[in-house]
């Protein structure tokens, strides 16, 4: 198998590196010709997922990759030190990505053409990040990238745009520093977005109103037609996706079973019908 390209954006492959690395320390990266796909899961219990596909022109140019499977590569990698990596190149003139494999374990491997200023000379100099990975084989492949689906429990889920992460992402965490539980997410066909957070201490009560409803549902007449109980760990771990900057965010209730966030993200240069974004999936906590 082989992999080469030349990384065009390495602000949108960190900041997407980032965001998953919230959701557990390991993630998984398929490469394609047209897509690069990147699935991260919590592994503690908190049933945290999240699906990004990114067109492949988006973050490439002059990718080369081929295999055995579709010509496709899959492989697992631990998010810090990917992210690592990533930084160092963060004022790179260039920045080339390979497929590589040293003493029998295989390698992302980044060589980064950097100008280095010293008094009145200037010279380029090369450095060469190595990250481990471990390759997928087909099996693993498709047991492990698969997409949760819930279009079976709602044909037609209310669906909210969110106002900016980052603001949300403060209230969470002064929802946080008072109680460490469970959230209760509501929604409205009105456009209204209601958080409440209930302890033995304290009650919190957050709403947010004129959102765009991308999707009214079903029960119309009620003021709150969707809610849903998730982990406040869970939806502040979603939030880290700020970092991404997207361009819109979508919240769709799927009633006693989870929360589904579609987050869209800036491609510039791309066919606006190629679409590149991130999914979450955060699972309802079941009384």
């Amino acid at each position: 198998m082989r992999f080469k390209a030349t990384l065009i954006n390495q602000k949108l492959f960190l900041n997407i590196v980032q965001a998953l690395e919230k959701v557990d320390k390991n993630g998984l990266i398929r490469l394609s010709k047209s897509k690069i796909l990147f699935v991260s899961k919590q592994s503690d219990g908190e049933n945290v997922q999240v699906y990004g596909t990114v067109v492949a022109q988006a973050l490439f140019s002059e990718m080369k990759v081929s295999s055995k499977i579709r010509n496709e590569i899959a492989f697992e990698v631990h998010l810090k030190n990917l992210a690592s990596a990533l930084k160092t190149g963060t004022n790179a003139l260039s920045t080339i990505v390979k497929l590589t494999r040293k003493h029998d374990v295989a390698y992302l491997s980044f060589e980064i053409r950097t100008q280095v200023s010293k008094k009145e000379t200037s010279n380029v100099v090369q450095v060469v990040q190595d990250v481990p990975i471990r390759v997928l084989q087909l099996e693993e492949i498709q047991a492990r990238i698969v997409e949760p689906d819930y279009s079976q429990f709602c044909s037609n889920p209310l669906m909210l745009s969110l106002p900016k992460l980052k603001e949300m992402k403060s209230v969470i965490d002064k929802m946080k520093s008072t109680h460490n539980g469970n959230v209760d997410v509501a929604g409205s066909p009105s456009g209204q977005l209601r958080l409440v957070v209930n302890s033995t201490l304290v009650s919190i009560r957050t709403i947010y109103k004129g959102l765009t409803v991308r999707r009214e549902g079903m029960n119309t007449n009620e003021v709150y037609t969707s809610e849903i109980t998730v982990r406040l760990k869970s939806l502040s771990r979603f939030l880290h996706a700020h970092v991404t900057n997207p361009t819109d965010v979508d919240c769709i209730f799927i009633d006693g079973h989870a929360l589904i966030m579609d987050v869209k993200l800036e491609t510039s240069g791309v066919e606006e019908t190629d679409k590149s974004y991130l999914t979450y999936y955060i699972a309802a906590v079941q009384d």
